[in-house]
């Protein structure tokens, strides 16, 4: 007994030694690693703090309340749509968002009973079984639009993040605004942002903001009814919102019906000539402003001096480049396949006939070409801004286009390739001003354009435009990025 009791002993006197050995092998090898413990426990607390994103949270962000303008009712779902794609990408909230078929009940509940407001977030969160609701109001004050959003709890209806702002429509536009938002509520809720995430989250033209705007703009204006429009803003939409951008320029072009009532088909067939001659009525306006871009780029001067005749000659290139805008090609082609397919059932030629089609192409056979000539006229000036000269600088562009002759009278759908192609491939229009007086000439010399481009369709005389979007060669750059 007294044998194995030394024994225990034994075993229980190595363990401390072995113990205490590695203590010590420990606080030898790097006391300052170790000395204070309390202290490396500390980043590891940071660490988590910092991992955390809302995860068991679920917020409802509903559309903002708004006082604006005419033609700026795309903000309260822009900014709507935005917030909770910006909760849902830097967060792990659950986030309920417009297609919420509670969070649009609710809504809808609320709005008919004239009396949505902020205040009553708490009902709409119990209505949504959401645990966090993001309300806000948008009030356009002057020139700029002044923001207020919070996310209160349900339960106890207490504010736990708020953001404010006073923002320029371009600020909206370009996703600045839902952005600096989106960061105050974030922070008000301690969903910690990495530096990395900071600076993602900040940065500017943001892809999926954007599209997330044209997505909104579009829906605004098919709600009024403006068709063209609402399908050049659909057609600028990428990414995850693509696919609802193309249902809902089916959705709106759509001319199908499923009824056996006379009544109704007699409606409906009303309904369709009006709204077709409307949207043909509306592309051909459309086609005639937004056909064609022209880029400029007056960088590089040279000169020719005439010492017999006291003059010089001024070269300036690169100069005018005037090329189609696929966008607005996109849009007459999206029109004209859904005419097609319009056209195509037989239940709708009664009416199909008799719509107004524009014919934007020459009249023949075949593969052909749409023509247009373009004026632009560029002056020069020396350094105190006195205008010595001008030319009239003249650009063809060509658009291909092909005729579907199923269709009666046929019509021209144009053959798209990408706007970067469209931009390659544009001659680039040379600048040249002769016999310029030496007696005028400064150190400084500038070239600017003087008027907007005209654009004369020569096939028909009444086609005069101008061309409405032009862009330095800088400015260019930087839009396609």
């Amino acid at each position: 007994m007294k044998k194995s009791q030394n024994i225990l002993c034994g075993a229980v006197l190595s363990a401390l030694m072995l113990f205490a050995g590695c203590a010590s092998t420990e606080v030898s090898a790097d006391s300052v690693a170790v000395a204070p413990s309390v202290e490396t426990a500390k980043p590891a607390v940071a660490s988590a703090s910092a991992l955390y994103k809302g995860e068991g949270m679920t917020v409802a962000v509903l559309s903002p309340e708004f006082s604006g303008g005419t033609n700026d009712g795309w903000i309260p779902q822009s900014l709507q749509d935005n917030l909770t794609g910006l909760f849902a990408l830097y967060s792990k909230m659950s986030v309920l968002d417009r297609k919420n078929e509670a969070v649009a009940v609710a809504e809808q509940t609320l709005s008919e009973a004239g009396f949505y407001s902020e205040e009553n977030a708490a009902q709409i969160g119990r209505m949504t079984n959401a645990q966090y609701i993001a309300v806000g109001s948008v009030q356009k004050t002057g020139g700029a639009y002044a923001c207020n959003f919070r996310v209160n709890e349900v339960e106890t209806n207490e504010i736990k993040a708020a953001a404010v702002g006073r923002y320029p429509l371009s600020a909206l536009e370009n996703g600045t605004a839902v952005k600096e938002i989106a960061r105050q509520l974030l922070e008000g809720l301690s969903i910690d942002l990495s530096d990395a995430e900071l600076e993602r989250l900040m940065q500017k033209d943001d892809k999926e903001v954007k599209s997330v705007t044209m997505l909104a703009k579009g829906d605004a204006a098919n709600k009024a009814e403006k068709y063209i429009e609402a399908l050049s803003f659909y057609n600028q939409v990428s990414g995850s919102h693509k696919s609802e951008a193309a249902q809902s320029s089916r959705a709106m072009l759509a001319g199908s019906f499923d009824t056996s009532s006379l009544k109704e088909r007699i409606l409906y067939q009303q309904q369709q000539e009006e709204k077709w001659n409307k949207i043909f009525h509306e592309l051909e306006v459309y086609m005639l402003d937004h056909a064609l871009i022209a880029v400029y780029d007056f960088s590089v001067m040279e000169d020719k001096i005439n010492t017999g005749n006291n003059t010089v000659n001024i070269s300036v290139t690169p100069g005018i480049k005037i090329f189609p805008d696929r966008n607005a090609l996109s849009v007459w082609k999206t029109v004209l396949d859904e005419w097609i397919a319009v056209y195509s059932d037989k239940d709708n030629r009664d009416w199909a006939w008799t719509v107004y089609k524009p014919v934007f192409g020459e009249i023949g056979t075949g593969p052909y070409n749409l023509n247009y000539q373009c004026i632009s006229e560029v002056g020069l000036y020396n350094e105190d801004e006195e205008f010595l000269k001008k030319v009239n600088v003249r650009s063809s562009v060509r658009i291909v286009v092909c005729r579907n002759e199923a269709l009666i009278p046929p019509l021209d759908s144009p053959q798209l390739k990408s706007q970067k192609t469209y931009f390659t491939e544009a001659r680039l229009g040379k600048v040249e001003f002769s016999g310029i007086p030496l007696s005028r000439i400064s150190s400084e010399l500038t070239v600017k354009l003087i008027r907007d481009i005209k654009i004369e369709h020569k096939d028909s005389s009444k086609l005069r435009k101008t061309v409405t979007a032009v862009y330095s060669e800088e400015e260019w750059q930087q839009m396609n990025e």
